[in-house]
């Protein structure tokens, strides 16, 4: 059961047997259909889940459109982790591209396994700094790269994404329409380093 969060556990943070024997009766398989929600805005984020299968996005809408701030795929952590962390409602919604199974962990239970072992708490720290970083690298780059560099760096990043998420959804990332995505695509990947 969970066989693919398990064997993440075992590599990433070596987590002892009898920890997982504990935690795999907690968890919870949840199936989302296509455009169903993860999170919506308003609510509390009280979960994290590993996503087994299917591609999810992170968006927030303003009067004019959705705006993509993040992709969550197969093998990934999702969750709305600002509102996840702070128990503040959320103001992004996290919503399915294509069906999903997740393995959920509620936010109690991860107390609960704070609290015994610190494998959870190695994995909770090392979960959180990926995100970290990852809106960083974001950040920097809409600061410092023009759109065709910000396009292959999330190509670097993702390297299946064009083949699970509609354009529309890329160019939304990129900030850019996508009309400019399909002339990025025609063009030759620059060499330009990301960091």
């Amino acid at each position: 059961m969970f066989e693919a969060l398990q064997q993440h556990l075992r590599q990433t943070v070596k987590l002892p047997e009898a920890e997982w024997a504990f935690a795999a009766p907690h968890l919870r398989r949840l199936h989302l259909n296509k455009h169903e929600a993860f999170v919506v805005p308003g609510q509390v984020c009280r979960h994290l889940a590993f996503v087994e299968t299917g591609v999810l996005r992170s968006f927030l809408t303003t009067t004019e459109r959705e705006v993509t701030n993040d992709f969550f795929l197969p093998g990934s952590f999702v969750s709305a982790f600002t509102s996840f962390i702070t128990q503040v409602p959320s103001v992004w919604t996290v919503q399915a591209l294509k069906p999903c199974e997740l393995v959920v962990f509620s936010q109690d239970f991860l107390q609960t396994l704070y609290a015994r072992h610190g494998a959870w708490l190695y994995f909770s720290k090392g979960l959180m700094e990926t995100e970290f970083i990852k809106k960083c690298r974001r950040e920097s780059s809409f600061l410092r790269h023009a759109a065709d560099q910000r396009y292959h760096a999330l190509l670097q990043q993702y390297p299946t994404l064009e083949q699970h998420v509609p354009q529309y959804h890329i160019a939304s990332y990129l900030g850019i329409q996508p009309e400019t995505l399909s002339r990025l695509r025609a063009r030759p990947t620059p060499s330009a380093a990301f960091s």
